[in-house]
């Protein structure tokens, strides 16, 4: 879901800016439509107040989206007495420098998050692993993961493994 809502704020931005460079290439092509843009500009001064509203309204929008679609998690593990928390960065930087060493060119960590503060999630992509080798690859990420998260984060809890194709 975060990155489908990524994916549609980007094509957004990609969109309006491609538009935009268009529209701003055409102008010189056209002298009618820059002296009718002309006079609009001068004689609809309402017309000037209502698109600032709107390009400020849409700034929010995407300042607002792109704020929750890269907003950090954070993995609150119950030790003992005392709780702990691990940022997302954290578990990524400890265990993808392990990963990378241990399956090479084969599997790659590409993502790290924690839902809602009780299950982490793995996103991984395969490199050029056949899909006879994948599930053997997978069985020895979920062990390896697995002594990871126990003996670096006292994690114990199941936990996600998502594969990017």
């Amino acid at each position: 879901m975060k990155q489908a809502i990524t994916s549609a704020l980007q094509a957004l931005v990609l969109l309006v800016s491609f538009s935009i460079s268009a529209a701003l290439f055409a102008l010189p092509h056209y002298p009618e439509l820059r002296m009718q843009l002309s006079d609009v500009l001068l004689r609809h001064t309402e017309l000037l107040t209502q698109a600032g509203f709107d390009v400020l309204g849409v700034s929010l929008f995407l300042l607002i989206g792109f704020h929750w679609v890269n907003r950090g998690y954070y993995l609150v593990l119950n030790m003992g007495k005392n709780t702990l928390e691990v940022d997302e960065k954290i578990i990524w930087q400890t265990l993808a420098p392990i990963l990378e060493k241990k399956f090479e060119s084969q599997l790659h960590l590409q993502e790290v998050t924690v839902e809602k503060g009780k299950r982490i999630a793995f996103s991984v992509q395969f490199d050029s692993v056949s899909e006879e080798r994948q599930e053997a690859v997978l069985l020895e990420a979920e062990t390896e993961l697995e002594t990871l998260l126990r003996e670096r984060f006292g994690y114990r809890r199941p936990f996600l493994v998502n594969i990017i194709s």
